[in-house]
C-alpha cells in the first residue's frame, strides 16, 4: 500500500483565504499524518458529465437548447435560447462513473424545474436577461472545458430588457462552472459600445470616416489612374470583434476589379484578424499572388490600424501599422483591368458580399512604391501632409467630421447586478452594487458568482474563503510557483508558466523527447471535517519551455506520489491553440489539467505533478484531452488524441457540429496552424 503525506521538514499548512498561497511558514511541524491512497481517491460521485438534451440543435432544428450537466451528486438543464431552467435538484440515487455514461443519462429527468434570475440595473432602471445569444460560428452557447471533474460553459450576447421592452445596450455572458458537489453560477457583464454609424456619420481616424455595417460598402467607378502599373495602396482601418462575422466566408476591405481569380485585382482580405494582400496578373486560380502577415501583427480590435500595400512590377509588399508585413516576387507587368475599387466588400459582390464590418478613413492611392521608410511616416504622422509623395487619388470623408481613437460605450450611475436561483428548498441570491458617486464604463467589466454546495442536504452557499492550503514548488529547481484560489469557480490555480523541463544529459537534439516537467504539492486541510482541494494547473503558451515538436498537442499529466508510483487520481486535460480574435479571453496557447484531492480532516499531503510532452518512459507518451475550439469556431465539443507531440494528433473527433473525425499518422510531424 502506498503512504502518502510525509511531512517535509519546516513545512506546516496555513490557511490562505482568497489570495496566494504562502511558500512556507516558520512554525515547526506537527506529527506526520500518513494517509492511503483510498482516502484521497474519488468517490462514487465524484464526476461530472454535460451534452445537449437531444442532439446539437445547431444540427437538429427540433431539438431544444437544453444543456444538461449531470454529476454524481446533481443535475442542472439550461435553456440557453431562453435562459431558463426546466430542471435541477439531487440526484437521489446516483450511478458511478461509467454507468452514468451508459444508462443514467436520463435522471434529470425526473427533477423539478427552478427560476433564474439575472438582473441589471442601470441609471436607476432594471433590466432581466430573457434570452441568450444565437449560435454562431464564435458567440452564443460555448463549451470552455470538459472531462470527469469539471463542465465549463457558457452563453454569450445576453439580451436584457425592461418591463416596458427597452433594451440594454451591455456586453453580458453567463457562465456555469460545475465540479461533482459544487456548481457556480457567474454573470459577466460590461456597458456596451455603441454601434459604428454607417457611411459619413462615422468617427475617423483623422476627421470624420466611413462607417462599414456589413451591409453597405463604398465604391469608385473606374477610371485609368485606379489601375497604375505601380502602385501603393495605404489606408486606416477601424476593427472590431464582428468585423468578420457579416461573411461566411472572407471579407474584403477593399478589392478592385471583380474577385481574386480576375486578371488586374488587387486588394486587401481579412483572416483570423491577419490581412493579405492580394494580386492577380493573367487571370485564373493558378495566377493569384498573395502576401499574408504573420499572427505577431494581427490587427488591434477596437482600435485604427494602418495597413499599405504595393507592387513595382516586381515584388507585392505588404504593411501592418508601419512594419513590414511580408513580400512576394512575382516579376510580372500588371495588366488594368475595368472594374470598380470597392471598400468593404468584394467588388462583384458575389454571394453574401463578402462584406467588412468596422470603419475606414484617410485612403490614398499612389502611381509609385513607397519605400518602407515612407510607410512608417505615414503611420505615425497620419495628420501630416504627405507631399513631396502626392497621391493620385485619396478618399478622406469628412475632414471636419469627428476623429475618435476608439469608439464610445456606455457609460451607468446608480447601478447594480443580481443572481438569483429559487428552487424547491429557497430562493438563493448574490447581488453586487456600484458604489453611490461612481461610474460604471465601458470597458470596464464586472462579475457575480452565485456558487452553491451540493454534497447533502441542505442546500448550502459554497464558502467564499477556504480553509484549505495550497503549496507548489517546481522540481529540482525548488522554486515557488505561484497558487491563487478563485472563490467563483472553486479552483485553486497553480500557474506553470516558466518551469524548465528536465532533459535527459546529452548533445543529441532528440533528448528533448525524454523532458519531463516536476511540481511538488503540499495539500493541507486544518479542519475537523473532509474537504476536497480542487486543482488547475495552468500553463499559457508563453510559459511552454519544451523545445522540440509542437508541445501543446501532446502535453500530459499524471499526479503520483513524491516516489514516483501513480496515485491513481485522474488528471483532465483541456487545451486550445487557436488565435482567432473572437475567441477573447479563450483564444491563444493554453494547457489547463484538472484534478481534485479528497482530504480528510487534519491531513497534510504531498503529491508530485508529473508533466510530459513526446515520451513517457523512452516511448511515445498517448494523451487524450479536451480540444477548445473558441477561437477556430462553432465552440462545442472536440476530443484530441495524440502519440507525443509532434504536430498534428493522431485523431481529433468532433463531437459537436458535424462529427467530423480527422485521422491522422499515429506520429505525425505536421504542423498545427489554426485548426
Amino acid at each position: 500500500m502506498i503512504v502518502l503525506g510525509a511531512l517535509l521538514g519546516g513545512w506546516l499548512p496555513s490557511a490562505i483565504g482568497g489570495g496566494e498561497s504562502p511558500a512556507s511558514t516558520d512554525s515547526a511541524p506537527g506529527p506526520a499524518n500518513p494517509l492511503t491512497v483510498h482516502a484521497l481517491m474519488p468517490r462514487i460521485p465524484d464526476y461530472t458529465l454535460m451534452w445537449w438534451a437531444e442532439g446539437f440543435p445547431g444540427h437538429t432544428p427540433s431539438a431544444p437548447w437544453w444543456r444538461v450537466i449531470q454529476t454524481g451528486c446533481y443535475a442542472l438543464v439550461l435553456d440557453t435560447a431562453t435562459l431558463r431552467v426546466p430542471h435541477f435538484g439531487r440526484i437521489p440515487s446516483p450511478h458511478e462513473y461509467a454507468a452514468a455514461a451508459r444508462e443514467g443519462r436520463g435522471l434529470w429527468r425526473e427533477l423539478p424545474a427552478a427560476e433564474l434570475a439575472l438582473t441589471l440595473t442601470a441609471d436607476g432602471r432594471t433590466y432581466r436577461a430573457n434570452a441568450g445569444g444565437q449560435w454562431t460560428e464564435f458567440t452564443g452557447p460555448r463549451l470552455v472545458e470538459s472531462g470527469r471533474f469539471l463542465q465549463r460553459a457558457d452563453v454569450t450576447d445576453l439580451v436584457f430588457t425592461s418591463a416596458d421592452g427597452t433594451s440594454l445596450n451591455v456586453a453580458a455572458r453567463f457562465e456555469t462552472v460545475a465540479w461533482p458537489t459544487r456548481l457556480a453560477l457567474i454573470l459577466a457583464a460590461r456597458p456596451g459600445l455603441r454601434p459604428l454609424p454607417p457611411g459619413e456619420e462615422c468617427f475617423g481616424r483623422v476627421g470624420g470616416g466611413f462607417g462599414l455595417t456589413g451591409t453597405n460598402h463604398f465604391e469608385v467607378l473606374h477610371r485609368p489612374e485606379l489601375d497604375p502599373d505601380q502602385f501603393t495602396l495605404e489606408l486606416w482601418v477601424y476593427v472590431t470583434p464582428d468585423s468578420e462575422k457579416a461573411t461566411r466566408a472572407v471579407p474584403w476591405l477593399v478589392c478592385k476589379n471583380s474577385h481574386e481569380e480576375a486578371d488586374g485585382n488587387y486588394g486587401i482580405t481579412l483572416q483570423n484578424g491577419q490581412p493579405q494582400a492580394r494580386l492577380n496578373i493573367g487571370g485564373g486560380r493558378d495566377n493569384r499572388f498573395s502576401v499574408h502577415a504573420p499572427p505577431h501583427l494581427t490587427l488591434r480590435t477596437e482600435a485604427w490600424n494602418h495597413l499599405a500595400f504595393s507592387y513595382d512590377s516586381h515584388t507585392l509588399r505588404l504593411y501592418v501599422n508601419g512594419e513590414p508585413a511580408g513580400d512576394r516576387e512575382i516579376d510580372r507587368l500588371r495588366a488594368p483591368g475595368r472594374g470598380g475599387l470597392a471598400f468593404g466588400r468584394r467588388q462583384d459582390n458575389d454571394g453574401d458580399g463578402y462584406h467588412f464590418q468596422g470603419a475606414v478613413d484617410e485612403i490614398r492611392l499612389y502611381h509609385r512604391v513607397l519605400t518602407p521608410a515612407q510607410v512608417r511616416e505615414r503611420f505615425q504622422q497620419p495628420e501630416a501632409d504627405a507631399a513631396p509623395v502626392r497621391a493620385v487619388a485619396e478618399w478622406c470623408f469628412a475632414p471636419q467630421g469627428q476623429a475618435l481613437v476608439s469608439r464610445p460605450g456606455e457609460a451607468w450611475t446608480n447601478a447594480a447586478m443580481t443572481i438569483s436561483l429559487r428552487t424547491t428548498e429557497g430562493t438563493w441570491e448574490r447581488r453586487w452594487e456600484l458604489p453611490p458617486g461612481q461610474t460604471w464604463r465601458w470597458p470596464d467589466g464586472h462579475e457575480l458568482a452565485l456558487a452553491l454546495d451540493l454534497p447533502s442536504a441542505p442546500l448550502q452557499f459554497a464558502p467564499t474563503q477556504t480553509p484549505l492550503s495550497v503549496q507548489a514548488r517546481e522540481k529540482p529547481a525548488d522554486r515557488s510557483l505561484p497558487v491563487r484560489y478563485d472563490d467563483a469557480r472553486g479552483w485553486h490555480r497553480v500557474d506553470l508558466d516558466g518551469i524548465e523541463p528536465t532533459v535527459p544529459a546529452g548533445d543529441d537534439p532528440a533528448r528533448h523527447n525524454d523532458a519531463i516537467e516536476r511540481v511538488q504539492l503540499l495539500l493541507a486541510n486544518p479542519t475537523d471535517h473532509e474537504q476536497t482541494a480542487r486543482l488547475l494547473f495552468a500553463k499559457s503558451g508563453a510559459g511552454i519551455r519544451q523545445r522540440l515538436g509542437s508541445p501543446i498537442t501532446g502535453m500530459s499529466a499524471i499526479l503520483r506520489h513524491p516516489d514516483g508510483q501513480p496515485t491513481g487520481i485522474p488528471v483532465q486535460l483541456s487545451k486550445n491553440w487557436h488565435t482567432r480574435p473572437a475567441g477573447g479571453v479563450y483564444a491563444g496557447t493554453w494547457f489547463h489539467g484538472f484534478s481534485q484531492v479528497r482530504l480528510p480532516p487534519h491531513a497534510r499531503v504531498e503529491l508530485e505533478l508529473a508533466l510530459v510532452y513526446g515520451h513517457w518512459g523512452g516511448v511515445a507518451a498517448a494523451s487524450h484531452a479536451q480540444l477548445c475550439l473558441i477561437g477556430w469556431g462553432s465552440n462545442q465539443l472536440w476530443d484530441q488524441s495524440a502519440l507525443g507531440a509532434w504536430g498534428k494528433p493522431l485523431l481529433r473527433t468532433g463531437s459537436g457540429p458535424g462529427r467530423r473525425r480527422h485521422p491522422r499518422r499515429p506520429t505525425s510531424h505536421g504542423p498545427i496552424h489554426g485548426g
